[in-house]
């Protein structure tokens, strides 16, 4: 009877011993995927991010651009110290 008991006893012991363990793996390999797929967010994001810089500066050169009632073109350079000056530029169409 004593045998029969230890030995149930050792094999509920090692099922959840097992089950222990692969709850434990699962809930690492799921922890892993995390960090991976929020690896992959951030990689997106900060191409996006990118983009959005290169069209902003994009479009502030283009806004810089005018057109001078002679024909030409006229850039206007801001500087850091926020100062402004034009430069002109003769085209031909």
């Amino acid at each position: 009877m004593d045998f029969e008991l230890r030995r149930a006893r050792e094999k509920l012991e090692k099922e959840q011993k097992d089950r222990k363990e692969k709850a434990k793996l699962r809930l690492e390999r799921e922890r892993k995927t995390k960090l991976e797929a929020n690896r992959h967010c951030e990689t997106i994001e900060s191409a996006q991010r990118s983009c959005r810089i290169h069209a902003m500066e994009a479009q502030i050169k283009i806004d810089n651009v005018k057109l001078h009632p002679d024909g030409s073109l006229v850039i206007i350079h801001v500087h850091s110290r926020r100062r402004r000056f034009q430069s002109r530029l003769s085209c031909v169409w």
